[in-house]
């Protein structure tokens, strides 16, 4: 039998494992939401704009049934991603209606407009993306050649996209596969230090592991490692800036008789460039 002080015990730490989880819980829905405004961006409306909302229809109880109904937008709060809408009376004279709604429930009057609102808006966050990176290629007299989608596999396809340049063809998932292999039969580096000591808790077989499961990001290690296999220089442009560049090269230093394999990083997307 449990004795008394063990009960308030446990009835106190239940009450802060439901606080914690009640937190956690609200931080995984913040990181969900964030991620799939990110994904999908939402339309941005301005002052003035004429939209169409979506308002629930209050003589039916039926959860799904909703009238859209033409209003003016007369205020925004673009980090909550709501506005005021004043609606338009119709000629059933219905009430003017001034609300808060969310982006969800309102859309462009026309389908048209609604797309070219959309993809103004997809245009403008891709040039932010890429306004650093494209600004330095400028410099450099140099462009995007491969954007590879941001699935974890960006490092691997981007450079297996260079190595067609000079007509070494692999897929993502082999030079993975080929790069996991040299580095189990030579887990040092060119000075023979062993690679352990560069990993999370110098578990190498541990590294090893994660690393050839797709989607995980490639790193330093695996970008020194194909630098080696074939004998050749990637020189790697950041949105830091000039500073932040870096030249991997199988020696250590920059080789002019190298062939030279360019990368562009953003964050943890990869890009090749021409």
């Amino acid at each position: 039998m449990p004795r008394e002080n063990d009960r308030i015990s446990f009835c106190k730490n239940r009450k802060q494992w439901h606080k914690s989880a009640k937190t956690a819980n609200a931080r995984c829905a913040e990181r969900m939401i964030k991620r799939a405004l990110k994904q999908d961006p939402p339309s941005i409306y301005k002052r003035n704009d004429k939209v169409l909302v979506r308002m629930h229809d209050d003589k039916h109880h039926e959860p799904r049934r909703h009238k859209i109904i033409p209003g003016v937008i007369i205020m925004t709060n673009l980090k909550l991603h709501r506005y005021k809408v004043r609606t338009v009376p119709d000629k059933d004279k219905q009430k003017q209606i001034v609300k808060w709604f969310s982006v969800k429930d309102i859309t462009s009057e026309t389908k048209a407009a609604e797309g070219q609102r959309v993809n103004r808006r997809k245009t403008k966050l891709h040039r932010q993306k890429y306004y650093i990176l494209n600004h330095m290629l400028i410099i450099w007299e140099q462009q995007i050649r491969y954007d590879p989608p941001g699935d974890g596999n960006c490092q691997f396809s981007a450079i297996a996209d260079q190595l067609s340049r000079f007509a070494i063809h692999r897929s993502p998932q082999t030079l993975r596969s080929e790069i996991i292999i040299d580095l189990r039969r030579n887990p040092v580096n060119r000075l023979g230090i062993h690679l352990s000591n560069f990993v999370d808790n110098n578990n190498f077989m541990r590294y090893l592991r994660q690393m050839q499961k797709d989607g995980n990001y490639g790193d330093h290690i695996t970008l020194q490692r194909v630098s080696e296999m074939y004998n050749m220089q990637i020189i790697v442009y950041s949105t830091l800036g000039p500073q932040a560049t870096r030249v991997i090269s199988p020696t250590g230093r920059y080789e002019p008789n190298f062939q030279i394999c360019t990368l562009g990083i953003l964050q943890k997307v990869m890009a090749t460039i021409m």
